[in-house]
């Protein structure tokens, strides 16, 4: 199935980036996680919190819509969840600390981190322009939001598996959704929000 396939394969980018980042922590990194993106959205690959606004606001039937989230959501976890779990053998990262300090945020702060990653994911589709992604990617690791997939991938290189971090994540997602799908709905009529 294509949608599974790039749904692993978007998951597979994003751990890769986000070991970088937890291996360096720094400005270089953060740029780094930037193409990331650039290639996901380049390959028209299946991230959740790139796909999930034009899967919440499309006109398709609600178990099309169901399917298929829960599709490129299964593939960015089996992929995130794998790749941080092996990336955990390769030596110290900033991971245990970064994941501790999640877990210490209220969930409607949380909720609300992973609103802004959705709205900025969304931009960062809608305007298919490098450098507007770029700069997306350094706000939202920057100002230290939550983007669902990349937590997944921090929760296993940490190897924090727990139903509080699970629940966590599950906040981060619907945040993201929310986000995403009021940018989506608020610039649905501009030419630009095409796919």
């Amino acid at each position: 199935m294509v949608v599974f396939r790039k749904s692993i394969l978007a998951g597979i980018i994003v751990s890769i980036a986000a070991y970088n980042y937890l291996l360096n922590y720094d400005t270089l990194s953060k740029i780094v996680f930037s193409a990331a993106l650039l290639v996901i959205l380049a390959m028209n690959l299946n991230l959740y919190t790139s796909k999930i606004a034009k899967w919440c606001c499309c006109n398709e039937e609600l178990t099309c819509k169901v399917k298929n989230i829960a599709i490129i959501l299964l593939g960015n976890f089996i992929a995130c969840v794998i790749f941080g779990y092996l990336f955990s053998f390769l030596g110290e990262t900033h991971a245990g600390s970064i994941w501790e300090s999640k877990m210490q945020t209220p969930l409607l702060i949380a909720l609300f981190k992973s609103i802004v990653v959705g709205i900025l994911m969304q931009i960062a589709v809608f305007s298919k322009h490098d450098l507007v992604t770029i700069g997306i990617v350094l706000l939202f690791l920057g100002t230290k939001t939550e983007h669902s997939i990349a937590n997944i991938v921090y929760m296993s290189v940490a190897r924090a598996f727990s139903l509080k971090s699970l629940f966590y994540i599950l906040i981060c997602l619907i945040g993201n959704a929310i986000g995403g799908s009021l940018v989506y709905l608020l610039n649905k009529d501009d030419k630009s929000a095409s796919y």
